[in-house]
Order: structure tokens, then C-alpha cells, then sequence
């Protein structure tokens, strides 16, 4: 099995929309309630945020060895190592 993917953007949902909530405040000097359509909007915005972190989290992963899969390892190997992944070949069990 292999290990978690790295990290290489660390944030929550919840450190998002504290961090934009503040910045919001701070800007418009006016406190952001939690039933307010702003708080919605910001967590909207906190919800694209952490997709968008998550694809730069995927894509990071995928530039490194340990943790490419398929067309990425093959693209790695060959840039690395100069060589094509083998053809897969049949598994043959014996039962006794």
C-alpha cells in the first residue's frame, strides 16, 4: 500500500474562510455575521479555494516518482531513466 500523498498546500475549509472572514472585516469595516449572505459568499469562495488546492496537491504529487501513477510514472521514467515501462504480461498460479 502506499504511503498519504504529500502535502505541499496545507490548509482547512476552516482556516479559508476564518483567514477570508478577517481580510473581509478588515477591508469593509464591518463585522460579517453568521447568517449573513457575505458568510455564504465566503464560503463559497473558501470551497473553490481548497478544490483549487487540491489540484495543486495532486499535480505536485504526480511530478514525483514515489507518487506518480500510470501515464505520469511512464512520462517520469522516460524523462529520468530513458526507458519504456514493460508490457504487462499474464500472472500464472498453480494450485496444489
Amino acid at each position: 500500500m502506499r504511503n498519504s500523498d504529500y502535502q505541499f498546500v496545507e490548509k482547512t475549509a476552516d482556516g479559508i474562510i476564518a483567514e477570508l472572514t478577517s481580510k473581509y472585516e478588515e477591508l469593509t469595516n464591518t463585522t460579517v455575521h453568521p447568517s449573513s449572505p457575505v458568510k455564504l459568499f465566503l464560503s463559497w469562495c473558501a470551497s473553490a479555494i481548497m478544490q483549487i488546492y487540491e489540484n495543486i496537491n495532486h499535480a505536485a504529487n504526480q511530478n514525483l516518482p514515489s507518487r506518480a501513477e500510470g501515464e505520469n510514472l511512464d512520462a517520469l521514467a522516460e524523462l529520468f531513466f530513458m526507458k519504456k515501462r514493460p508490457d504487462p504480461t499474464q500472472a500464472h498460479v498453480t494450485l496444489k
